[in-house]
């Protein structure tokens, strides 16, 4: 059984320290789990400085996780 960490999370304890929170997803399979890894923004812009000015509005493109999954 392989564990898949889908999310980190930090909490405070008692204000005296902070505690991180994995959120695991247990799978039997070793291929890339596409249902758990949706699409994510990547580090292309969506528009350059000077369309933004000038009130363009997009999205950010987004990539698969999986064509970078090991």
């Amino acid at each position: 059984m392989h564990e898949n960490e889908v999310m980190r999370a930090f909490k405070t304890v008692n204000d005296s320290y902070i505690e991180p929170i994995s959120f695991i997803v247990p799978r039997r399979a070793e291929v890339f789990q596409g249902d758990i890894y949706p699409p994510v923004v990547g580090t292309k812009p969506a528009m350059s400085a000077a369309e933004w000015f000038d009130g363009a509005e997009g999205f950010p493109p987004k990539i698969d996780l999986e064509s970078i999954y090991e």
